[in-house]
């Protein structure tokens, strides 16, 4: 039913205001232009509050279509200190080739970055941690370069096998606590997953967070044309993606982890990601 909204002719100018993403768990829909519902639902407060570690002033004001006199912005100093947070940028020159039309040069790729983890996992041998990639496609490939390291990686084996039983994230979680050194991998903890303490001493970006704009993942191929023109929603939607996974593994200011950065699409984003990252 939501698809066939969308498909609605009549809704033209309404979908066209929104990206849909497709797997088999989910339908997610993402707004382009929020002003309009965010101006509806303004109207019926005096006063609106926003709280958030992730709000970039410039562009925040500019998507709710919020006037220069109608806002106060705050901002306060991060109450986690640099050093336990600590970002390492270990990227490698990378292409987005197709599959099935240039596999050894993926594999290749791939090849570079399962070598990373592999020093990383060996660096925190006796520590718990995360690997956030962008796609099920990137698990299933990077799994198959690190068999000597399967046993110590908790992730969904449905990922890997249709056929396999489908656990959640939540029964992921309670594994990864329960076993020791043990490494969650996996493409859907981005955002609103927590690893506490020594649930989570280090975070390995694989693959950049690019959002998935191919004809596959929207079936009425209006997004792909949107975003050409739309770069700059298309970059800070990636950038956001990205901060959040940096904040996986340090909920605290008595926490610490290292974040390492793998892939150099984020190398790309670095004017967006310097917004969040760099200012306290």
């Amino acid at each position: 039913k939501i698809l066939e909204k969308f498909k609605d002719e009549k809704n033209y100018s309404e979908k066209n205001n929104f990206v849909l993403q497709l797997n088999k768990k989910e339908i997610t829909i993402q707004p382009i232009r929020v002003s309009e519902t965010a101006q509806t639902l303004f109207s019926n407060f005096n006063h609106v509050i926003f709280l958030s570690s992730t709000i970039h002033e410039g562009i925040f004001v500019k998507d709710m279509g919020i006037e220069d006199e109608d806002y106060a912005f705050k901002s306060f100093p991060n109450p986690i200190e640099r050093h336990n947070r600590i970002i390492k940028m270990r990227p490698s020159l990378l292409e987005k080739y197709h599959f099935l039309k240039y596999p050894k040069k993926v594999n290749d790729q791939y090849d570079v970055i399962a070598k990373k983890i592999i020093d990383i996992l060996n660096d925190h041998k006796n520590e718990k941690g995360l690997i956030l990639v962008n796609s099920i496609n990137d698990v299933k490939t990077l799994l198959s370069f690190l068999d000597d390291f399967k046993s110590r990686l908790t992730y969904n084996p449905n990922n890997m096998i249709n056929t396999a039983p489908d656990i959640k994230n939540s029964e992921l979680l309670k594994i990864h606590e329960s076993k020791e050194h043990s490494v969650l991998f996996s493409s859907s903890m981005w955002e609103g997953y927590d690893l506490k303490g020594k649930s989570g001493e280090f975070c390995i970006i694989a693959t950049a967070p690019f959002m998935t704009i191919s004809e596959k993942n929207n079936p009425y191929g209006h997004a792909k044309n949107r975003l050409r023109g739309n770069r700059e929603w298309e970059s800070m939607r990636n950038a956001f993606k990205f901060v959040q996974g940096t904040g996986r593994c340090v909920r605290g200011p008595d926490e610490r982890a290292t974040t390492y950065v793998l892939d150099d699409g984020c190398v790309k984003h670095r004017n967006w990601l310097e917004m969040y990252i760099k200012k306290d």
